[in-house]
């Protein structure tokens, strides 16, 4: 499991300054002997001399980018930046992707910190009425034999047993995440594709973040001279990436019955419908690599409107929740109150 990149949240500045000297003449070499002096990670972690070893070894920038634990998708990019065409354009493609995942990631916190904080006030209020008013209530109900009304005994249960309630949910979900994730890592690609297609929301982003990816690579290989082939060989000697060895299979092997490379990719059913259609007009128009690159330029653009769109109803829909969770808890202090005033009358 991929314990997250070393760097945090330097990790696009680290490729950033990278850009900039190999842009600039630096060696690879030069630029990550440097580079490991800036950034005090590498010295915490104890990786300066692993890092410039692997270069002088490998002279390969993706072998450091594993080190650091970048994301598979980043570390694939600069794999084929390096062995099939213009590795600087590469990592700013890189820069580019990491840039909208950071912008999204920090969307998502902002818009649910606050709501959080509210629902952490409001039980930590409903833990203190729990605790204090109603038991207080009860006594006095019972000093003064007046019979508690039914719809304030289903809300003073409902509100004593929420706390334990949620947080058994809030249990539950973990673990039936945790199971999710392990039922998942054991299936293969394909049974992962249909799983997933299952799951309302999940599959759109999937479908998206797949089309985007292939869409990527696929204009890449293609600006750089290499050939339809030459990338479903690549895709299928892949050993990191599971996905990419099976749609480079799967695609070997429609096209080898007969099928056209667009119905091939169409067959998968992983793959935002939209992508048929550019590849088809790309491969009319002798222009498949530009029609390619718009589209994968579209397609990041996409998955992060869509994202943004939906964190949009996340703040309404936990206010509406809290409201009438409020409303619920001052009933249930009001209410013995009034009622004690009528049992006096």
């Amino acid at each position: 499991m991929n314990k997250g990149c070393i760097l945090k949240k330097d990790k696009v500045l680290y490729l950033v300054r990278l850009s900039d000297m190999l842009k600039q003449g630096f060696t690879l070499m030069e630029a990550i002997q440097l580079l490991t002096d800036q950034f005090p990670q590498f010295s915490k972690q104890k990786l300066t001399a692993k890092v410039v070893e692997l270069v002088k070894v490998t002279g390969q920038l993706h072998e450091v980018l594993k080190v650091l634990n970048y994301p598979q998708v980043i570390i694939t990019q600069i794999y084929f930046g390096e062995n099939y065409g213009n590795l600087i354009e590469t990592i700013d493609h890189s820069i580019l992707y990491l840039k909208k995942i950071e912008h999204v990631k920090e969307r998502f916190i902002k818009t649910i910190q606050y709501p959080a904080l509210l629902l952490c006030i409001f039980f930590m209020l409903l833990a203190a009425v729990n605790e204090t008013i109603i038991p207080q209530f009860s006594e006095i109900y019972e000093s003064m034999n007046v019979e508690i009304s039914t719809s304030l005994k289903v809300i003073t249960t409902i509100f004593s047993y929420l706390p334990t309630t949620i947080f058994t949910i809030f249990l539950s979900l973990i673990l039936i995440n945790l199971l999710l994730y392990m039922n998942y890592m054991g299936k293969d690609v394909s049974k992962r594709i249909v799983f997933f297609k299952r799951i309302p929301f999940i599959n759109k982003y999937i479908s998206m973040y797949h089309s985007y990816r292939i869409a990527r690579d696929f204009s890449f290989f293609i600006q750089n001279g290499v050939t339809l082939n030459t990338i479903i060989e690549i895709y299928m000697l892949q050993t990191k990436d599971d996905f990419l060895k099976y749609i480079g299979l799967s695609i070997n092997n429609a096209m080898r019955k007969g099928e056209t490379f667009p119905n091939a990719i169409k067959q998968l059913g992983c793959f935002d419908e939209h992508l048929i259609h550019y590849i088809k007009h790309g491969e009319n128009k002798s222009k498949l690599d530009l029609e390619l690159h718009y589209f994968s330029v579209f397609m990041l653009d996409k998955l992060e409107k869509t994202f943004v769109k939906h964190l949009k109803w996340i703040q309404p829909i936990v206010f509406g929740i809290l409201a009438l969770l409020i409303v619920t808890l001052y009933l249930i202090i009001i209410l013995p109150m009034l009622q004690m005033v009528e049992g006096i009358k």
